[in-house]
C-alpha cells in the first residue's frame, strides 16, 4: 500500500489558450516506515505558469530509465518543493524555464552557528534542446540559492551563495535504444541531491573559531541505457555515484559522515496490459564514509502495478 498513489488531474477550458489545469497527488506513505494518507503534489497550471507544490524546476524526472525502485538513481536531482514556475517554448527544439522556488536548507549547525528563517528563494532555471518529436532531448539546468544562518560569534545573521550546474537528457538510437543521462556539479545544493537529502549537507562549520559556514561540494552523475525488447518487455540498467568534497577548513566531521557512494540498478519490466505492469529488478550499492568505514548491500525487488 505504501507504493500506491491516487492523483485527479481537473482542467477547465481545454484546447484554448486560456486552458487551467488543478493537478493533486495522493499516497499511502507517511514517512519511510508509516502508513498513512499524505499529500504528494497539490499544483494549479494556467498557460506557461505552475504554481503550487510539485518537483522543483531543477528536477528533470523524465531524464532516468524506469525502476521499481521508487527513489531511482542515487545521483539523481529530486525533490518537491512549492514552486512559482515559467516554462516556454520559444521554437519547435527550444523551451526554457525559471523559477523561485521555497528555500529550505538542511545544514549542520554546531556551537556557534543556529539556523534562521530563510528569506531569499532558490532560482532554478534551464534551456532545453529537444528532438525526435519530444523524444530525446538536453537540458542544461542551473540554480542560485542563498542560504543564511545566524553566526554567535560575530552576532550577525550572515550568508552563504549556493551554485549547481546540471546537463541532462535522453538521446534515442533507433527505435530501440535510449540513453539516459545527468551530470551535476555545485556546492550547497545537497538538498537537491537524491542521496543527500536531510544529512545537513548544504553547509558544514569551518574550525577557524570565526562561527562562519561553508557550502559541500557535490559531484553526482548517472548513466542508464534501456531496450524495448518489443512492444510488451522491456530491459534497463543505470549505474549511479554521488561524491561529496569538504572544505579544507571545515570542522572534523562525526563518524559515520557520508563521503561518496555508488548505485546499479537493472531490471526487466513487462507491460501485460494497458491496465496490469510487472517486473523485477536487481540493485546493488554501496557507500564509503569520512572515516574510511564501507558497507555495500544488494537487493532484489519485484513489483505489480494497476492503473486505473
Amino acid at each position: 500500500a505504501a507504493s500506491s498513489n491516487i492523483f485527479f488531474n481537473f482542467v477547465a477550458l481545454p484546447q484554448t489558450e486560456d486552458k487551467v489545469g488543478a493537478y493533486v497527488d495522493f499516497g499511502f506513505a507517511d514517512g519511510m516506515n508509516e502508513y498513512g494518507f499524505s499529500l504528494k503534489a497539490a499544483y494549479l497550471t494556467y498557460r506557461n505558469w505552475v504554481v503550487g507544490y510539485t518537483t522543483s524546476l531543477f528536477t528533470d524526472g523524465a531524464a532516468a530509465a524506469q525502476t521499481i525502485d521508487q527513489q531511482g538513481p542515487n545521483a539523481m536531482t529530486f525533490l518537491f518543493n512549492t514552486v512559482i514556475d515559467y516554462q516556454v517554448a520559444l521554437t519547435k527544439h527550444w523551451k526554457v524555464g525559471i523559477g523561485a522556488e521555497m528555500p529550505s536548507v538542511n545544514a549542520t549547525y554546531v556551537l556557534a552557528r543556529d539556523a534562521v528563517n530563510q528569506r531569499i528563494p532558490d532560482i532554478p532555471f534551464y534551456v532545453q534542446y529537444g528532438w525526435k518529436e519530444g523524444k530525446g532531448w538536453l537540458r542544461l539546468s542551473g540554480i542560485l540559492r542563498n542560504m543564511g544562518y545566524y553566526n554567535n560569534i560575530s552576532r550577525s545573521r550572515e550568508n552563504e551563495m549556493g551554485l549547481g550546474i546540471k546537463l541532462s537528457g535522453a538521446s534515442p538510437f533507433g527505435s530501440r535504444f535510449t540513453l539516459y543521462s545527468q551530470s551535476v556539479f555545485g556546492k550547497g545544493i545537497a538538498s537537491y541531491v537524491q542521496d543527500l537529502q536531510g544529512l545537513g549537507m548544504d553547509m558544514v562549520p569551518l574550525r577557524d573559531g570565526s562561527g562562519e559556514m561553508e557550502g559541500v561540494e557535490v559531484v553526482a552523475s548517472y548513466l542508464g541505457l534501456q531496450y524495448l525488447i518489443s512492444n510488451k518487455l522491456s530491459a534497463s540498467a543505470t549505474f549511479s555515484e554521488v561524491k561529496c568534497f569538504f572544505p579544507d577548513k571545515a570542522k572534523p566531521m562525526p563518524e559515520g559522515t557520508y563521503r561518496n557512494a555508488s548505485y546499479f540498478v537493472t531490471n526487466l519490466i513487462y507491460k501485460v496490459s494497458p491496465v496490469l505492469t510487472t517486473g523485477v529488478e536487481y540493485l546493488w550499492g554501496s557507500r564509503r564514509n569520512t572515516d574510511e568505514t564501507y558497507s555495500h548491500n544488494n537487493r532484489v525487488q519485484m513489483s505489480l502495478r494497476v492503473n486505473f
